[in-house]
């Protein structure tokens, strides 16, 4: 393989090789965001028909921008079969690689007080009480998609640790009632109750103290919040409603 890396503007001497997977425009989109920001030239690969090998999602993304796009050209014959080589190879940064990346910058950067800083907090959270990352992303007051960015920009902020603290406690005791107390599902449906005025929290703990049978495994967020709200209400008059989650 030749690695001599060129540029060009020329997009439309390159195409997609057939049989490869679909551009997903969800990833386009934030490739897009990203690049927009501060583009970091990765080279693309094609083989000897200009047929794009590896970094379709890149391709797009600096055409769309009008950036000059690096690229080089393999000379063996590079086909269909090398493409799914590649994405069996390649490994993408996981949310845990991120975590671990800025909180050696906060160690470096401030080594008397990394302890104190937004990613070593956040981490432990994560481990003292056993939570799945989401939901320790619910418990700092991120947003599914836009905080998550940031999260992988090093710009996560905690609104307010005190009170993250409490709730993973709270979470984190939901252990002694149920066996499946850390399926996502099931502390998503927590989250969700927590942040709701007609929640009570103690309520809650007596009512599964005394139906713990009852709290039984659901396949989505929606459907605890729904067997919570029965379990909630039960043998109780003033009986409330929970609301559900738009994407449960």
């Amino acid at each position: 393989m030749t690695r001599s890396i060129k540029t060009t503007k020329n997009y439309g001497q390159f195409r997609f090789i057939r049989g490869n997977r679909a551009v997903s425009p969800l990833h386009l989109e934030r490739l897009i965001a990203s690049m927009r920001e501060k583009y970091v030239p990765t080279p693309i690969i094609i083989n000897e028909d200009n047929e794009i090998i590896d970094g379709q999602h890149r391709f797009s993304a600096a055409k769309h921008l009008g950036l000059p796009l690096y690229y080089f050209r393999t000379l063996n014959g590079s086909g269909l079969e090398d493409v799914r080589i590649i994405n069996t190879i390649n490994r993408t940064w996981t949310n845990n690689d991120h975590l671990k990346s800025f909180m050696e910058k906060e160690r470096d950067e401030h080594p008397d007080t990394f302890a104190t800083k937004p990613y070593h907090l956040f981490d432990w959270l994560k481990r003292t009480y056993s939570l799945p990352f989401q939901i320790v992303m619910n418990l700092v007051g991120a947003d599914p998609f836009h905080k998550a960015q940031d999260f992988k920009k090093g710009n996560l902020k905690i609104k307010d640790f005190s009170q993250a603290k409490v709730d993973a406690i709270y979470l984190h005791s939901m252990k002694e009632f149920y066996e499946h107390w850390r399926k996502r599902s099931f502390l998503s449906a927590m989250c969700s109750l927590m942040k709701q005025s007609v929640f009570d929290r103690k309520r809650w703990v007596r009512k599964i103290g005394i139906n713990r049978t009852k709290l039984i495994q659901c396949t989505n967020t929606n459907d605890y919040i729904g067997l919570m709200e029965y379990i909630y209400n039960w043998n109780e008059r003033d009986k409330v409603t929970f609301k559900r989650k738009l994407n449960g």
